[in-house]
């Protein structure tokens, strides 16, 4: 932790600090490990030896003045940065860490000096811009032929048109930064020698190509430039591709040799108008990907590689807003007599979201392997591919919203959705209907084993729930919310009692609700909150275990317009938090009655 600290030193004072790029440049001095570089830097934050940024964003820090002389002090013979000419003749001659913050104001042919004399540095940072390229390339040229030990190099190249070929020289490189905005055709072909480099950041330049070769980088774990962005160690990693280029397979197939298999994304932003033929996207990098995202995309068809014999280990594959792909190749037809998926592949996250001309028409066998599936504004005939949800066994998360979607058939064969934990439906503003299959039904024990949490809200063409509300289908669901849907008249109420895990209930604004009088009140509830719910007359509180476990209740009761009374062993009074506002028929307290966090709340 003291190296990872003093490093700093390099760096003047306020200057500011971006977590990752420190965590890079630990990483690459041999420090910490990869793993540990993230949580050595909040260890420091904790301890106050840096501090958040003021006015500025949330991963940027910087070093309070008295640390920073600090730092300098303890690092004085390895650490030093150059302002001034004069400051050359001052480099200790043990440094190792070297960078130079002059404004500009010192010439190159001074800082050649560097390389003479210094050929021990491990890291050399030059922040200066330099107008005229000319004498700026002999310097770069010289440090990457005589820094052969440097691990961190990062200087500004502004109005640099070419790197030389002597980067390859650089075999103990670990971290390139290349700051400024330069657009290059290629790097040079020698960088494929730099065996060791882990990160290349290129934020604000071009590459319209990558060299040959380039894939020999086995130590590559991160690299970012304009429009590519590769990241192995993130859980969301990204690899984007320069659309304005087309780049042959050769070229296009950069550091993704197993078992290395990054995230593919195309990200297609309308805001640049950018626009990727059909042909263009046949020539992307499409083996051994396991997370693929395809952003606004304007083609009809999928690429011809996005089959599962294809990607063999892909586990999540993303579209959004690709408002003409017409289907999906990646799924094989479901046959009539066929209850179980036959598709062998590894995909767990399937997210469909604003592509609303895929037609479903034909039923698909969807992956068994499936353990998260999102799905919003996804196409035609949707009510067919909702009935394709079998044999998923592994199911864990399911979201559903589709103005045109009218029936969800969640159809129970065998082994079907047992794992699933939470079903979120929303927004679907054709649905009438969520019902079992008739076979379920004879059998309602344990459809839905082990699901957590429902969620069904702005549904208004929905009606009832009374079929599929049931404690039998759903014997460990801990959280109902019912929210916005105008019309729907049946909710089980009288059955909640029913519910042994159930902890939270929420039912608002669903002005339209003709159910039954009693609402009686699981055990093991702790929140409810009905908002806008008529024909409610009375809650039975008797079947709460306890005065205590009544105590605890959470409880908000407003607008409901014939609740009368709220009847069992212990009255409202009691309740440590609630709040009860325009019941007019409820007398058993004055309103609005605001007790625990609800006080604060109505300050």
């Amino acid at each position: 932790m003291k190296e990872c600290f003093s490093i700093c030193a390099i760096y003047p004072k306020d200057h500011i600090f971006q977590k990752e790029f420190l965590a890079d440049i630990w990483v690459a001095q041999g420090y910490v490990e990869p793993q540990d570089a993230s949580s050595c830097f909040d260890d420091l934050v904790n301890r106050s030896f840096f501090q958040q940024a003021a006015h500025q964003y949330d991963n940027q820090y910087v070093i309070h003045d008295l640390l920073h002389d600090t730092a300098q002090l303890v690092s004085k013979d390895e650490c030093f940065i150059i302002k001034h000419v004069s400051d050359l003749a001052k480099i200790p001659p043990k440094v190792r860490h070297l960078s130079i913050f002059t404004n500009g104001n010192i010439r190159c042919s001074d800082l050649l000096y560097i390389c003479a004399q210094n050929k021990k540095l491990c890291s050399l940072v030059c922040n200066d811009s330099y107008i005229n390229w000319e004498p700026f390339a002999p310097m770069i040229d010289g440090w990457f032929n005589e820094l052969l030990n440097i691990r961190v190099l990062s200087f500004d190249l502004s109005t640099v048109r070419k790197l030389p070929e002597s980067i390859g020289n650089s075999i103990h490189l670990r971290y390139l930064g290349l700051l400024g905005n330069s657009t290059f055709e290629t790097l040079p072909s020698s960088v494929s020698c730099l065996y060791h480099v882990q990160t290349i950041n290129a934020k604000g330049c071009v590459f319209k190509r990558y060299p040959q070769g380039f894939s020999d980088l086995i130590s590559l774990k991160k690299i970012e430039s304009k429009g590519f962005i590769y990241n192995e160690d993130k859980d969301k990693q990204c690899l984007r591709w320069p659309i304005m280029r087309t780049p042959d397979r050769g070229e296009a197939r950069t550091r993704l040799s197993p078992p290395y298999a990054p995230n593919l994304a195309l990200p297609l932003t309308p805001e640049e108008q950018l626009q990727m033929t059909e042909e263009q996207i046949e020539l992307l990098p499409h083996w051994n990907l396991q997370h693929l995202t395809i952003e606004y995309y304007l083609g009809q068809s999928c690429p011809s590689w996005l089959r599962p014999d294809c990607l063999k280990m892909l586990t999540s594959l993303k579209l959004s807003y690709c408002k003409n792909i017409q289907s999906i190749s990646f799924f094989d037809p479901l046959f009539p007599d066929s209850e179980d998926s036959k598709n062998i592949c590894h995909l767990e996250v399937l997210d469909i979201q604003h592509c609303p001309n895929i037609n479903w028409q034909g039923l698909v066998a969807l992956p068994s392997s499936l353990r998260k599936i999102i799905l919003g504004n996804f196409g035609h005939s949707t009510d067919h591919f909702v009935s394709c949800f079998r044999g998923l066994a592994l199911l864990k998360c399911l979201q559903i919203q589709c103005e045109f979607l009218m029936s969800i058939p969640l159809q129970v064969c065998k082994n079907n959705l047992q794992a699933l934990e939470d079903l979120h439906i929303y927004q679907c503003s054709s649905l009438t209907s969520i019902y079992v299959s008739e076979a379920s039904s004879r059998h309602p024990v344990g459809v839905f084993s082990s699901l957590s949490s429902v969620t069904i809200s702005l549904c208004n063409a929905l009606l009832s729930l009374d079929e599929f509300l049931m404690p039998a289908y759903m014997p460990v669901v801990k959280t109902i919310l019912v929210e916005s849907c105008r019309q729907l008249a049946l909710l089980p109420i009288d059955e909640l009692h029913r519910f042994s895990c159930l902890e939270v209930l929420r039912i608002e604004s669903c002005p339209n609700l003709n159910t039954r009088r009693i609402m009686t009140l699981p055990s093991s509830l702790r929140k409810l909150s009905l908002l806008g719910c008529p024909s409610i007359e009375f809650i039975d509180n008797s079947h709460l275990a306890s005065s205590v476990t009544l105590k605890g209740l959470n409880l908000k009761l407003v607008s409901c317009p014939d609740l009368i009374s709220i009847v069992g062993a212990i009255s409202v009074s009691e309740i440590q938090s609630g709040y009860i506002h325009d019941c007019p028929k409820l007398m058993e307290m004055t309103q609005p009655f605001t007790r625990g966090r609800y006080c604060k709340l109505s300050c």
